[in-house]
């Protein structure tokens, strides 16, 4: 059985998962078995912390598009806090930007969804939280 291996912390009833300053192979595994952990207890709407994260490869990419389907699915959301140039880089080209909405800052997050702003210009579809990605 899947288990909460990242930590978690719940903030106004919203689960945050801090993930790991790399995500790929040897280890998504293991985040996405946090999120079905999760799920199993009735949390569709989950934030995923990866202000800490500097490389999300290619691996990590479907395991969070698939969160995000899931989570809408079930009336949630996942929303991801990144602010690495690089992840976010990594998302858009990938076009992971455009399907689950991305936060420069938690408290964003957590409130829930802001404005649209795009990652790379400050405007349009696509990520969220106006401040950029540095702020």
């Amino acid at each position: 059985m899947s288990s909460i291996r990242y930590p978690v912390k719940m903030i106004n009833g919203i689960p945050v998962v801090r993930s790991p300053a790399q995500i790929d192979p040897t280890n998504v595994g293991t985040l996405d078995d946090t999120r079905l952990a999760l799920a199993r207890r009735g949390q569709a709407t989950l934030v995923i912390n990866m202000k800490k994260t500097q490389l999300c490869d290619s691996a990590g990419l479907p395991v969070l598009v698939h969160a995000q389907q899931w989570a809408v699915a079930e009336g949630g959301e996942l929303r991801l806090v990144i602010r690495h140039t690089e992840v976010l880089r990594a998302l858009a080209v990938a076009g992971v930007d455009q399907m689950v909405p991305i936060f420069s800052r938690l408290h964003e997050a957590l409130d829930g969804p802001p404005p649209l702003v795009s990652a790379d210009s400050g405007t349009g579809p696509g990520s969220r939280g106006g401040s950029g990605p540095h702020a």
